[in-house]
Parts: C-alpha cells; structure tokens; sequence
C-alpha cells in the first residue's frame, strides 16, 4: 500500500535577494510546523510568467495535510559560532492554513498560489526572534506614510529636523557586530550627495537592552566634526521553537472596531485646555469606576509601591516636596522624594488642595516634628504618559 504521495507546491512571492521561499506544515516531510525545519523552495526558470514562481516537489501523506508559505533567509552553520539558522521574515497567517487535496497527485501542470492570499483573504505578518536578536538605532515624529521597515538605499534616508528614523538589524550574535553610520550632505538631484563623515557604534556602547549612545561624527580625515545621540533598544529571543501551526496571537477580525480605554480612569484631570480635563481626578477609585459606568472596555492607571509596600494608585515615581514658608519657594527649593520612600500611613495623611496662582495640585503634611511640609506635584510633572 502506498502510504506517501508526490506534490508540487508552487507559490508566486516577491523576496529580497538574499531572502528565499520556504513551506511549513504538518506532517514530518514539512517539518511538523517547527521554523527550524522549513523545506525551502527554488524559482523556476520560466520565460513566460512576468512574476517569479518558487516550487519543490515533496513526498507528502494522501490525507489531511496542512501548510503554510513563508520567506525567509537561512544562515548555514559557522562552526563556533552558530548551527544552521532559518530566519523567518515574513509568513501566512491566515487564521486556517492552506490544505492540500485528499488523495490527489499534483499534475504536470500544479496550480499557483499567490503568498499570503487565500481563501479570500490576506494576511502576512512578520516573524518572531528564534535564535537571532533585533537591535534598533532611533534617531529624534516619523512621516506619515513612512512607517514601514524598507531596504535601505546606497546612501540611506534623508533626515530633516523633527524626523524619526528608525534602523532594524537582525543579527546572530550581538556581541560581535559593530555599526558604521555615514552621514551625507544632500545636494542638487543631479549631484552625488558629500560624505560629510562616520561614526561607529560598538558592542561596548550597548551596554544595556534600552538606552542612549553619545557617540562623535569624525570627517574622512578623521577631524570630529560632529556629534551623534541615538536611542538604541536590543531585543533578544525567548527559548521558544516558533511553532508555526497557530497564527491566531496575530489575527485580528475584519469587524474588530478597536477597545474603549480609559486613560488614567476616565481621562487626564491636569491639562493646559479646561475642555480636555476630566471632571473627576485621574488615578482615583472614583475615576476608574466613572470610566466603567460609562462602557469602558478598559482602565489604565499608574501603580506605585509605598515603602510597607503597599500598592498606591500614582502616577510620578517622585514627589516634589519643600518646606513650607512665608514666602514663595522657587522650583529648586523643591526636593524629590521617591514614592517608595514614604509609607501609606505618610502618603494618606496629606491633605490636598489647588494652589490659586500655579494651579498646581498641592499637598501639606505634618512630620512628628512639627515642621509643617508642603508637597507640590506641578502641572508639567503629570501631563501626558
């Protein structure tokens, strides 16, 4: 009895150059769902189709079998270094894989699939971290229109003042990879931009998973011309397989209109315009079930651990607190105190009310000295998260 059968699985896909087409599914020929274990696909030499088709014969169960299409760059092993590595760019996430055909045999001429549709549908997502880690250069609000990762050009993006640019480099291992920027003075659309200068950064300038670098511009003849500061985050992957069998963490339904959240309760209670304030103090009991009363799907607010650790609803990790006197303090008389250092006890003895000139919510306690305490959250201390 033949228990295995031959199939074709052709696909139509767009991939960079170093990208490949792979297919994943459920039976031990596909895989078993593991990314790890994708059977990658090669294009056809074809002169009639416009678009490039990937395929691969496969011996595959007559019954029952499922797949998914994805793109992806494989890394062969380096000894030392790495095993070999599938990296999953992109893949189908369609709620329901594709299914082959109960007990038919692809004929000489297989039909095409077109990645990411069927079914009626289109869903393609990206992958998720296996072995690799993601690190991402920010540099000072992005266009609109703009907010996709695309392959860099020979001279890179144009940043104006006010941009946000956002570089993505996925990576093996970190810890051996240095960046080269190159900064370009833009000319004329006819001239060839001016390689102002360079900086690097080094392995050694990332020293935690989020930060700042300060790192200096040096000109080709290595004079510093320049200064860089770049918010970096470094993403590294969980100790998961990638099981690629469900997609529905990714899914969002076509009718889905999006969640009601309350922000802070039932909204910010200290701002500049009078007719964006809520009319009841935000991150208060009475704010959060104002915010449920009227069909809220959901509340978000700010939780501090006092110092007998107890969970208090605020929003600063610090108070600003100065002694009080008869004249007006200036803001550095203000001292900080973190929240975690004062008690329930201390923190529910503070009366508070409006300060008439500043508008600042204030609040005055008595130590056991006697020595009267004024505690100041001002309005630029608890604007918007």
């Amino acid at each position: 009895m033949i228990e295995s059968r031959e199939w074709v699985f052709r696909v139509t896909c767009q991939v960079a150059p170093e990208e490949q087409v792979c297919v994943v599914g459920n039976c031990d020929s596909l895989g078993m769902w593991d990314s790890q274990r994708m059977v990658p696909l090669y294009p056809e030499d074809s002169v009639d189709s416009e678009e490039v088709i990937w395929s691969t014969p496969i011996q595959i169960p007559f019954v029952g079998v499922e797949y998914r299409y994805c793109v992806c760059i494989i890394l062969e092993a380096k000894p030392g270094l790495y095993d070999r590595t599938m990296v999953v760019r992109r893949w189908e996430t369609n709620l329901w894989p594709r299914k082959v055909p109960d007990g038919e045999n692809s004929v000489d001429e297989p039909q095409v699939d077109r990645f990411g549709s069927f079914g009626g549908f289109e869903r393609v997502d990206q992958g998720w971290l296996v072995k690799e880690s993601v690190v991402q250069l920010f540099d000072s609000v992005m266009k609109e229109g703009l907010c996709k990762f695309l392959p860099q050009e020979q001279f890179g993006v144009v940043c104006n003042n006010g941009d946000y640019t956002i570089f993505q480099c996925q990576m093996l291992k970190p810890q051996t990879i240095v960046f080269l920027l190159d900064f370009y003075i833009e000319g004329s659309s006819e001239e060839i931009p001016k390689h102002l200068g360079c900086s690097y950064i080094l392995p050694s300038n990332l020293k935690e998973n989020y930060g700042v670098a300060t790192l200096p511009i040096t000109s080709p003849k290595h004079i510093p011309v320049g200064q860089l500061t770049v918010h970096y985050m470094v993403v590294n992957p969980l100790e998961y397989g990638g099981d690629m069998s469900v997609s529905y963490a990714r899914h969002w339904k076509d009718s889905w209109k999006g969640l009601e959240v309350g922000h802070r309760g039932a909204g910010n209670s200290y701002h500049s315009e009078p007719k964006s304030c809520a009319n009841i103090r935000e991150n208060t009991v009475a704010s959060l079930k104002y915010a449920a009363e009227k069909g809220a799907d959901m509340v978000e607010f700010d939780v501090q651990l006092s110092k007998d650790l107890v969970p208090v609803i605020y929003h600063d990790f610090h108070a600003c607190i100065a002694l009080k006197r008869k004249k007006e303090q200036d803001k550095t008389d203000l001292l900080e105190i973190p929240i975690k250092d004062l008690t329930l006890s201390q923190l529910q003895a503070l009366k508070v009310c409006r300060d008439r000139e500043t508008g600042a919510c204030v609040a005055t306690i008595r130590w056991s000295r006697g020595v009267p305490v004024r505690w100041v959250m001002c309005s630029s201390e608890v604007g918007d998260v």
